[in-house]
């Protein structure tokens, strides 16, 4: 806790922390909600771009966000601390996914960025998931789904670049073609 105290003000710009609150119903165990915001870089995306006007945009392609963040701490008799279950508690609009990613990429320690998305990406997905299903479906289907769509982005992927690939070696034949033919009139 104490490095992410320090890394996320370093890592994500105009860092604050609002609305903190604590409450303890029950004898070890101690509940916490709090509100962080920040500035974060928009996804080169178009859908992106279109964003009501209402949302606080900032120069240079960023945005203001904020995300609410739950913990639940559960003490031993001596008042150490034997669990903590941290979660994200927003939804899944645009802004809330902005956030969410970013907060969860400036808490990476050092690993792999390659790896650390990864996590990431899998993490939200299966929240995601789960909070369209109503919680409702398991996490061996939630598993299956994402492994599912990263198939089928794949493939998407594999098939555009085939084509890409097809299209490319048919115009370079055509342009060959009519190179020859120009010679081969030129020729005579």
């Amino acid at each position: 806790m104490q490095q992410w105290q320090e890394l996320l003000p370093e890592r994500l710009e105009d860092f604050k922390v609002k609305e903190m609150e604590a409450w303890q119903l029950e004898p070890g165990l101690i509940t916490a909600r709090w509100r962080v915001a920040f500035v974060a870089p928009l996804p080169p995306s178009p859908k992106l771009l279109e964003l009501p006007e209402d949302v606080p945009k900032v120069p240079g392609a960023a945005v203001r966000v904020e995300t609410t963040l739950r913990a639940e701490l559960t003490l031993d008799a001596e008042g150490k601390v034997l669990r903590h279950e941290e979660a994200i508690a927003a939804g899944f609009g645009v802004l809330d996914a902005v956030a969410r990613y970013e907060l969860l990429t400036a808490r990476r320690r050092e690993v792999g960025p390659v790896s650390w998305y990864w996590r990431v990406l899998k993490e939200t997905s299966l929240e995601e998931m789960a909070f369209y299903t109503n919680n409702q479906a398991t996490t061996e289907e939630l598993e299956w789904r994402f492994n599912e769509m990263v198939a089928r982005n794949f493939l998407y992927g594999a098939v555009l670049g085939v084509l890409f690939w097809i299209t490319l070696k048919i115009t370079i034949a055509a342009r060959m073609a009519n190179l020859l033919e120009e010679r081969a009139g030129g020729a005579l």
